[in-house]
Order: C-alpha cells, then sequence, then structure tokens
C-alpha cells in the first residue's frame, strides 16, 4: 500500500542525497493511507523508539488551500499539496532562523509532524532523512524542497537543515518518481550538530518540508509513500519500569496497574504470566493489570516483558478486605411531635460541630 506525506513521515533514509547506498537503514515511522476515499493518520509502521501515543499525524502549516487525499492516476491514495510559494519562504530563513519552540515556522508553508523518543532510545542519524515519491502533476509544479529537523536540547532549541533538492522531474499524472531523500544529516546539510546516544532520548522533535520553485502560485506536488529514515537504532536495555512490589487492592474496588518494561514505550513490549496466580476478579489485559478483585489475600506470580529480550520479574499483589461502610453520623436532627396541633419552628435539637451554620423552613 502506498505512503502518503499529508501526514509526514520520519523517517531515516536508506541513501544518501547523492544516491549512495547505506549499509543499513530503519524506518522510524511509515504511514500507510490505504486504498479508500479517507486517508489512514496514525503511522502504519512506527519504531519502538517512539513513543506511542503521540498523535504522529502530518500536518499543512500556512496553507491557502487544504491538502486533498486523491486517487487519480494512481493505484492506491496519495495527497496533493496546494499553493506552494515560487521562490523560498525567507530565503531560506524559514530553516536556518532561530527557533523559540517547537511549533512549525510561521515565515512559509511547510509539512510538517512531531514525535518523541523514549528513555533510553537512540537512533544512528549519519545519514538522516525524509524520504517520499512525488509527482509533478504540472509544469508549475514545485520543482526543490528542503527538510529541517528542530528540538529542545534543555537549554536551547536548536535545528538542523537539509541543503535544497532538485526535484524537477517531467509533469505527468500518471508517472511517480522513484524514492527521493532528503538528507538532514550528512553531505551538505548544515545547522546545529544532530543529538546523539543518550542526548536524544526522551526528546521531542519537529521535522518539516518546505516545497517552492513552481512558476505559479496556485501550483501543486503529489506525494505518495513517506517515510522517515535513518541508519540504525538502540531500543534501549530491557528491564522493568514497573516497580515488583505493586499497589494493594481492595475486595469489590476496581484494579487497575499499568505495566512497563524497557525503554519506557509501552508498545514496543508485551506482557505474559510466566508462574504463579493473579488474585481473583484481577487479569493481565494488553499489558494491564485490571479487574474487580474478589478475593483478600497476598498474591505472588511472575510477569515476562518481551521487548528486544525477554525480562522476568516476581510481583507481589496484596488484595485487602472490602472497605468497611462508613458509620451513619447525625449533623442536624429536627424532632416534632405526633399530634395535630400546629408545630413552633424551632432550631434543630441536635447539630454537629462542624456545621457553622444551618438554614431550614418548611417547604409547602
Amino acid at each position: 500500500m502506498r505512503r502518503l506525506l499529508r501526514y509526514l513521515l520520519i523517517g531515516m533514509a536508506a541513501l544518501a542525497a547523492s544516491g549512495e547506498a547505506m549499509a543499513q537503514s530503519v524506518t522510524v515511522l511509515d504511514y500507510n493511507f490505504g486504498t479508500t476515499s479517507t486517508p489512514v493518520l496514525t503511522p502504519s509502521t512506527r519504531h519502538n523508539n517512539v513513543v506511542a501515543g503521540d498523535p504522529l499525524v502530518l500536518i499543512g502549516n500556512q496553507m491557502t488551500s487544504t491538502p486533498k487525499f486523491n486517487t487519480s492516476g494512481n493505484t492506491t491514495g496519495f495527497m496533493e499539496y496546494n499553493n506552494w510559494p515560487t521562490t523560498e519562504s525567507g530565503s531560506g530563513g524559514w530553516a536556518s532562523g532561530t527557533r523559540s519552540n517547537l511549533n512549525p515556522t510561521l515565515l512559509g508553508p511547510t509539512v510538517w509532524t512531531r514525535f518523541t523518543l523514549g528513555p533510553n532510545s537512540t537512533f544512528s542519524l549519519t545519514a538522516l532523512a525524509a524520504q517520499f515519491r512525488y509527482q509533478r502533476p504540472s509544469t508549475t509544479s514545485p520543482n526543490t524542497v528542503r527538510a529541517c529537523l528542530t528540538w529542545f536540547d534543555g537549554t536551547t532549541y536548536k535545528r538542523r537543515y537539509s541543503p535544497s533538492l532538485s526535484i524537477n522531474a517531467a509533469a505527468s499524472t500518471t508517472t511517480w518518481q522513484s524514492a527521493v531523500n532528503v538528507t538532514i544529516a550528512g553531505t551538505g546539510s548544515t545547522g546545529d550538530a544532530l543529538p546523539t546516544g543518550a542526548a536524544m532520548s526522551g526528546k521531542t522533535y519537529l521535522l518539516e518540508l518546505h516545497f517552492w520553485g513552481g512558476s505559479s502560485a496556485s501550483n501543486k506536488i503529489n506525494l505518495d509513500d513517506v517515510k522517515l529514515l535513518a541508519d540504525t537504532a538502540v531500543t534501549g536495555a530491557t528491564a522493568w519500569v514497573t516497580p515488583a512490589s505493586l499497589p494493594g487492592g481492595n475486595v469489590g474496588v476496581p484494579y487497575f496497574q499499568r505495566l512497563q518494561a524497557g525503554s519506557g514505550n509501552v508498545a514496543s513490549h508485551t506482557y505474559s504470566l510466566v508462574s504463579g496466580t493473579l488474585p481473583g476478579g484481577v487479569t493481565l489485559t494488553s499489558g494491564n493489570l485490571q479487574g474487580l478483585p474478589t478475593t483478600a489475600g497476598t498474591s505472588t506470580f511472575t510477569l515476562r516483558a518481551t521487548g528486544s529480550a525477554n525480562t522476568d520479574r516476581a510481583f507481589t499483589l496484596v488484595i485487602s478486605a472490602a472497605p468497611a461502610t462508613a458509620p451513619g453520623a447525625t449533623l442536624a436532627s429536627w424532632n416534632y411531635d405526633t399530634d395535630a396541633a400546629a408545630d413552633t419552628l424551632s432550631g434543630p435539637n441536635t447539630m454537629s460541630s462542624c456545621l457553622s451554620e444551618v438554614t431550614w423552613g418548611f417547604d409547602e
């Protein structure tokens, strides 16, 4: 199925911009838009270094028209992006300018996405690149592209950007060009040094692509098979984060505990019961201990986290008896006699000292 750039992927390229093959490439994100009229907004492939839960969508920024999903001239869907500038926004300042946040630039239109790496998760970025296939549906379509990656190192917002890359293929609505790689690292790239090793862990990154060079402001370009590729990846040591002594529960009170192991990315691990017995009413479901405990007591059991390797941990979970019902406490009471004569409206004969003021009356 084809991948699209409406929700741009960050992939780290298997090829340098010059077209030289790399020894290894790792797909960080890969959006699969399918064959229906509605594109899938979440990536079909997400490397387990990328924290699950991020809203990884490729969004148009500062565009005068909405990006469109299309299938014309293609066996599956693609995205068409309209109204790119005839010259690069800010003469390149959109990428080279100092950043103060992780929001997309205000200097011109881009397509962008953000992603976060989990703890102890890193990539080798010597040939970091965004990769996509494209189609120029008319001679007025953009013919140049640049990519920029922005991140916060804990003190300063940093950015590194690619050289401009020509995408000046002949105009066509049926022929798709082979995948091109817009290199954010390596030959020709500029800006701050990309983080390495532990300096990458836990950080959020903003990726932007900017197209320009068409002869008309109403131009468009079609994009498909969008990825972000890296050289190599380190998943991080497989180790339990959830403590061996689990928070206790009570009979009849819903119990929930999420399990977590490894780099901090829950989705990159699966969990299973190796030995022992869970408390009655509690089950292991999709990495969560959950349910309505039925029996008081102490349960010991061993769970296995399976990621790049297996790691086991023995757990203890204490289920206490159902909490006692709180005894009723009289805050205020009024006593009236049983005869039919009129009663005098007077204050309560009992009132708790916790009340500073009580107002009362009859409702007819």
